[in-house]
């Protein structure tokens, strides 16, 4: 069962990984998003 977990949890830590790279990449690749935005993620 302790491997079901740990499975579970490597599955849930790649898709907010992903998520996050998405996000700043988007918000990154925006012309209107603010330079704070811009300074914050890169």
């Amino acid at each position: 069962m302790k491997k079901f977990f740990e499975a579970v949890a490597a599955i849930l830590t790649t898709l907010a990984l992903f998520s996050a790279s998405t996000a700043s990449w988007v918000f990154f690749y925006q012309p209107v998003a603010p330079k704070s935005i811009h300074r914050l993620i890169g």
